[in-house]
């Protein structure tokens, strides 16, 4: 934008799903505790975990990070110091070690009770095999009640509940099936009465491929259950990560039962395995860190779980583009709106959300469920889902371009930033039952009408994808990618989407202004009922510690998303910045949607008045702060 004559404050991104902590999903919001940083610096801590780091960091840079820890005197940067540490996962980490040192394998299931991983299924709901044909009966020894699951570098723990254990003359089979996130099965871990056995298949046919010779597993039947300790070292297929549910195959009856609650297994020492800091003396290898400057620090919390999760070849681009987001942290000192903070003034909170590049909606929920489909992140499904440093000159150059910004006024500024971008979008949804929806309720409406016949066409001619990664399509309508929707915007004038993809332009946008941002969704919930509503950005104003919409009381509850009878609240969700280097899934199931929901999600349930009320008034930064660093899990 030249010579970079304009605003600055903090920039911000967090993304696609939650705030604040309720009883709404106690499955959820389960384990809840403060993990606020402190700002008081213990550096013999600080010398200890860098020396235990492999490959080891050479000494210079070891010296770097600890003067640049030790000569900084900021607060808020201690706490961000701190954050670098990731005490929490020691503690997940340590857990989990004892959880496994506990157990014993002889089908009394009483050691699994404290672990907090056993995942509960819903009595008598059983399903057909075979549709098409009858079944026969149920019974409660063929029931799933509860699994459980977890591994370490060595071994896979399991276990199985049945509503009624069978008898030894009894027939049954239960099955612990690992899959990808495709849901194609791997292998199965299954007890039979005759045998238990480890299965195998191949996920590009379907086809069962045949037993593993394993003499080594343990497997046991007891009073209460069945448990299984499986050697992992012949399981040469597990990816990165992957699904394990708990499944009753009964074949000749003609029906299954099955529970699926967990959807991102790992060994605990990858699971809780610590990045920031390793990523921090990535850097400091080839730069010298400065006393007080909170970018490094604060770059490498944020993309912890990104450089965890990146091949070998895509971690080097993790670390490349990080020290370019340092670079353009400070460039937006240039920039100063009227009674604004400057960016490295800002609260840690604030800068962490600014850092944040994972702007996909609901998380990583697509980067686990599409393109790397639980392997490690490659290098495509990285350009594609993690915002790209250099998509920030792309906002830049079309906010000067569209005269979008007002240098004197912040408000005027994002005012011209969102609408716009609602102007640019041609409206897209991957369910075309949600465009029925709109056209239902604006029937008069030409830019409805449009929308509509539009996306008839597409899918009368195949047009509804709008680009692959890694083989996938990407649908039009599912797209959520800053850094692909903001180029092809670039090139074509226009872009696809829904209010989610203009949300996190708008975020990208703001961010290249150096102005904080995070995304809120909302819907309606009533006994059990949920329907999603909108999706909209909340940026910060210095000024007044508080988040705003751009349209102060906007955002009201939408009559096509209410309950055909009874009271109901409004539930919404916020994604936090990312503060360390854990992140999983979780799925929440109600009676007619599913929502995604994720290690970095919180979630409020409150009355519509109250939901009006903060529309109006504006989000504190004491809430953010206060959810922030909140535990789920």
């Amino acid at each position: 934008m030249g010579k970079r004559t304009f605003i600055s404050i903090a920039l911000v991104l967090a993304i696609g799903s939650t705030l604040l902590a309720t009883n709404f999903n106690k499955e959820i919001q389960a384990d809840i505790s403060s993990t606020n940083p402190s700002s008081t610096i213990n550096i013999d801590n600080f010398k200890t975990a860098l020396k235990s780091i492999r490959p080891i960091v050479p000494q210079k840079t070891q010296d770097n990070i600890l003067a640049y820890i030790q000569n900084s005197q900021s607060e808020e940067l201690k706490k961000a110091f701190n954050l670098l540490l990731e005490k929490d996962l020691d503690t997940k980490l340590s857990k989990a070690k004892r959880t496994i040192s506990g157990l014993t394998i002889d089908g009394n299931i009483s050691d699994w009770q404290s672990s907090g991983l056993i995942q509960t299924d819903k009595e008598n709901d059983s399903v057909a095999i075979n549709k098409n044909s009858s079944t026969g009966e149920s019974y409660q020894t063929d029931d799933v009640k509860s699994y459980a699951f977890i591994m370490d570098n060595n071994n896979i723990y399991a276990m199985i509940e049945p509503s009624e254990m069978p008898t030894d003359w009894d027939e049954y089979h239960f099955r612990i099936n690992i899959s990808n996130h495709s849901n194609k099965k791997i292998y199965a871990i299954v007890w039979l009465p005759s045998t238990n056995v480890i299965q195998e298949w191949n996920t590009e046919t379907g086809e069962y491929i045949g037993k593993i010779d394993m003499p080594t597993a343990q497997f046991a039947k007891g009073e209460t259950g069945f448990e299984a300790k499986i050697p992992i070292a012949q399981l040469t297929r597990l990816p990165y990560s992957f699904r394990a549910e708990a499944v009753s195959w009964q074949k000749d009856r003609n029906f299954y039962d099955e529970c699926n609650k967990l959807f991102y297994e790992q060994s605990i020492y990858e699971k809780y395995k610590k990045s920031a800091l390793e990523l921090l003396t990535k850097y400091a290898a080839t730069t010298t860190l400065t006393a007080d400057d909170p970018f490094p620090a604060v770059q490498a919390i944020s993309d912890s779980y990104i450089y965890k999760r990146a091949d070998s070849s895509t971690k080097k681009s993790v670390i490349s583009d990080g020290i370019e987001m340092i670079k353009k942290a400070k460039e937006t000192e240039t920039y100063s709106f009227p009674d604004q903070k400057k960016l490295k003034d800002l609260p840690v909170e604030a800068l962490l959300a600014w850092a944040d590049r994972s702007m996909m909606y609901a998380g990583y929920v697509f980067m686990e469920f599409f393109p790397t489909n639980g392997e490690k992140l490659n290098q495509k499904t990285y350009e594609f889902t993690v915002l790209q440093p250099e998509t920030l000159d792309t906002c830049e150059s079309l906010i000067e371009k569209n005269n979008l910004i007002d240098q004197t006024n912040l408000k005027n500024t994002i005012h011209n930033i969102e609408p716009w971008l609602v102007k640019t979008e041609k409206y897209r949804r991957n369910d075309i039952k949600d465009m029925e929806r709109n056209l239902k309720f604006n029937p008069d409406s030409k830019y409805w009408q449009n929308a509509y016949q539009e996306s008839l066409n597409e899918i009368a001619n195949g047009e509804t994808n709008i680009t692959t990664i890694n083989g996938v399509n990407i649908n039009k309508g599912a797209n959520f990618s800053p850094s692909f929707q903001l180029d092809y915007l670039t090139k074509n004038g226009f872009y696809y989407g829904n209010c989610v993809d203009v949300t996190v332009m708008a975020m990208t946008c703001y961010k290249a202004l150096g102005i904080p941002a995070f995304q809120i969704s909302y819907g309606i919930t009533a006994n059990n009922y949920y329907a999603e509503s909108h999706s909209f950005p909340v940026y910060y104003s210095s000024k007044d510690d508080k988040w705003y919409t751009y349209e102060l009381g906007g955002n009201p509850v939408q009559e096509k998303t209410l309950p055909t009878s009874g009271s109901y609240n409004v539930l919404y969700r916020i994604n936090r910045p990312q503060t360390n280097s854990y992140w999983e899934p979780y799925l929440t199931e109600l009676k007619n949607a599913n929502i995604w929901t994720n290690t970095r999600a919180a979630t409020k349930e409150i009355s519509e008045k109250d939901w009006n009320t903060i529309n109006k008034d504006g989000y504190s930064m004491a809430d953010f702060k206060k959810i922030l660093f909140t535990s789920v899990k």
